[in-house]
């Protein structure tokens, strides 16, 4: 079980008009399910060259930890991938590093680490900014609203596409090799750079995304939002108003009540 009231809304006293919905989330067990969403119109598209961004998700882990990464997702092909993991950084302790990493023929392009706290049967909210204004992209990642420590390893000209130019996200499996077991819940994008203050009231107040509440003033720029509210059936729909792509559940991905608030 996660941490929270699994089945019941989270209303603060004095808390936003609009709350986030906490009702159900996707469960991949691990065996060969997926989901799958469009590249170019799911919650990474605005990945492309000179292209500032922020995605957030909600994750709980179902399994141990492996020593190199659990892959949370994946965009592209092997020759073009873009991928988000939990790495094995922490492994003797049982937690996890959030990492991103962009390989193009081989060669690694982008690599950045987040000491993050990521632990088993635990959700945790994680929001990851890319500042592409400069000509170097920079990353922050915040953790259940607070910003984690970064290291960049190797970096990333904003000038570069971190858009794969082929094939679909992909969450919860590896080039459809490798599989993982975890639960994921609202999953939402942004064209702009969340704010610390934003990162910390998204996660304290549970604003509805689409209305603006407090330090988040953001929803003017989001562009997809899941919610993961369907409770039933293969597809998670895009609540943002933007029309944007739905998550397909393949191969068997259920519903659960078990939720991060």
């Amino acid at each position: 079980m996660g941490l929270g009231c699994s089945s019941t809304n989270y209303v603060l006293a004095s808390g936003p008009a609009n709350v986030e919905p906490y009702t159900a989330s996707v469960v991949l067990d691990g065996t060969n399910d997926r989901l799958d969403a469009s590249r170019t119109a799911s919650f990474v598209q605005d990945f492309g060259a000179n292209s500032s961004w922020s995605i957030r998700f909600q994750i709980e882990l179902d399994q141990a930890i492996p020593a190199t990464s659990l892959f949370v997702g994946t965009v592209g092909p092997a020759s073009d991938l873009l991928s988000f993991e939990v790495t094995g950084s922490n492994h003797s302790s049982g937690a996890g590093n959030f990492r991103i990493t962009h390989i193009v023929s081989g060669t690694t392009t982008l690599d950045v680490h987040f000491d993050t706290n990521i632990v088993q049967n635990t959700w945790t909210e994680l929001v990851l900014t890319c500042d592409a204004s400069g000509a170097t992209r920079v990353f922050t990642c915040y953790q259940d609203g607070s910003a984690a420590t970064g290291t960049t390893t190797i970096g990333k000209n904003s000038s570069s596409s971190m858009l794969p130019g082929s094939r679909s996200v992909n969450l919860g499996t590896f080039a459809n090799v490798a599989f993982y077991a975890f639960k994921i819940d609202n999953i939402a994008s942004w064209s702009s750079v969340l704010t610390a203050a934003e990162a910390s009231a998204i996660y304290s107040d549970q604003p509805l995304l689409t209305e603006d509440y407090g330090d988040y003033s953001s929803s003017s720029d989001l562009t997809t939002y899941y919610t993961m509210e369907e409770g039933s059936g293969t597809t998670a729909s895009d609540v943002s108003g933007n029309s944007a792509g739905d998550i397909t559940l393949t191969n068997g991905p259920t519903w659960s009540s078990d939720t991060m608030f």
